[in-house]
């Protein structure tokens, strides 16, 4: 498999994770997860954020944050796996 073709499958794992592949996409995908690790992992994590995700409830969620949570809970996240220039997903 050539990296084109990893790169591709590789953006179509959140697809994967909630159902939306087509069935020939998703074939390839299973066959392709069977021998690379690092996909395998980061369908894993994606599929931990699906659940966590299905816990929330739309209505309790607040249409603004407070600046206490724009400035710590969500900046944190996105400064993850930069520092240094690493990736965030683990074998990148």
């Amino acid at each position: 498999m050539n990296e084109d073709t990893h790169s591709e499958l590789r953006e179509m794992i959140g697809l994967h994770v909630i159902d939306q592949l087509e069935d020939a996409d998703r074939d390839a995908m299973v066959a392709h997860q069977k021998v690379c690790a690092a996909c395998r992992v980061e369908e894993a994590q994606l599929r931990g954020v699906v659940a966590l995700l299905a816990l929330v409830d739309p209505a309790a969620i607040d249409r603004e944050p407070s600046p206490h949570a724009t400035t710590t809970t969500h900046a944190r996240p996105a400064q993850r796996g930069r520092v240094g220039g690493g990736s965030p997903f683990p074998g990148q």
